[in-house]
């Protein structure tokens, strides 16, 4: 649908790109790619339609509100990690990964899902996909407080 838009009116294809990259990087706001639903999701949906629809202004006005989001989940997401990282290299490693489960309140379930490489240890961008896969970071903390 979005590229028989942009072939239809060239004048969306920088809307529909910046939307293609925002997903790429982030595919868990892709509605049904996600283990709960990502409060942003809908943002971008409605900036597809708008793209859809020929609305470019209102497109990049959705567009501009899941980027800023974004950014505002983000931050804590990078705080909480760097809380965790102990030694400062970037990456959790088995007992500082351990330590952040256990104040998480997650289980192996949790644990396995987020060494997305499978090199045992956790990066940030492994942490802020899971957040972002998990619903993002109130839902994260909302699951933590029901378990704690």
């Amino acid at each position: 649908e979005v590229a028989a838009a942009v072939e239809a009116n060239p004048d969306r294809a920088e809307l529909a790109e910046k939307l293609r990259k925002l997903v790429d990087e982030h595919p868990y706001l892709e509605p049904g790619k996600a283990m709960q639903p990502h409060p942003l999701s809908c943002w971008v949906v409605l900036c597809r339609e708008s793209l859809v629809a020929g609305r470019i202004e209102q497109g990049n006005d959705q567009l501009e509100r899941v980027q800023v989001g974004l950014r505002a989940e983000l931050r804590p997401v990078a705080e909480a990690f760097r809380r965790f990282d102990v030694d400062g290299s970037g990456q959790l490693d088995a007992q500082e990964f351990k330590n952040m489960c256990a104040y998480l309140g997650w289980g192996d379930e949790e644990a396995a899902l987020m060494d997305i490489d499978g090199d045992g240890k956790v990066s940030l961008p492994e942490f802020q996909a899971f957040v972002g896969a998990f619903g993002g970071v109130q839902q994260l903390f909302e699951k933590r407080r029901q378990r704690v």
